[in-house]
């Protein structure tokens, strides 16, 4: 999910999947803060980001090596 550094979830936000040949793949947020990305592939690095006119989020460094679940990008500010 994408959230509120208060933990509620924003819609609408634009999260960036980076791979290593520096392809990207964008999907927007739900209601709630929900995101997924379908067929990723396995045993790669990503950079995962989001991007919102009113918050700010750090970039993670994730290593898929199956199916993820959980991870969430927290507002700065």
């Amino acid at each position: 999910r994408v959230l509120t550094p208060d933990g509620r979830g924003i819609r609408n936000v634009a999260v960036v999947l980076l791979d290593k040949d520096r392809n990207t793949r964008t999907v927007l947020t739900g209601t709630f803060g929900h995101y997924s990305f379908r067929s990723v592939a396995p045993d790669a690095w990503y950079l995962l980001n989001a991007r919102s006119r009113r918050f700010r989020f750090i970039p993670q460094r994730l290593h898929v090596t199956g199916p993820m679940h959980d991870v969430d990008l927290i507002a700065q500010e």
